[in-house]
């Protein structure tokens, strides 16, 4: 027996498409997640729950901080050298 891709559920919340728009609105409200939430469900015309946004926030993030990561590793390596 073998697990083919595409199994799960399909997200809610893409990168690719909602990352900019999820952006402004918690820049907008940053310290008030569900203020954010809403104004996201009516642009996005999704509805989704604030512990998802609040997942997806926290899986864009550590991406990104692992691509800083990655840079700055790499940048010390060609400074050292």
């Amino acid at each position: 027996m073998q697990t083919r891709e595409g199994g799960g559920r399909p997200p809610i919340l893409r990168a690719a498409e909602d990352l900019a728009r999820i952006r402004e609105a918690v820049a907008g409200h940053r310290q008030r997640i569900g203020l954010a939430l809403s104004e996201l469900e009516a642009d996005l015309g999704k509805t989704f729950s604030e512990k998802t946004l609040r997942r997806f926030l926290k899986k864009t993030v550590a991406d990104i901080n692992e691509y800083e990561k990655d840079r700055n590793t790499r940048l010390m390596e060609i400074f050292t050298d």
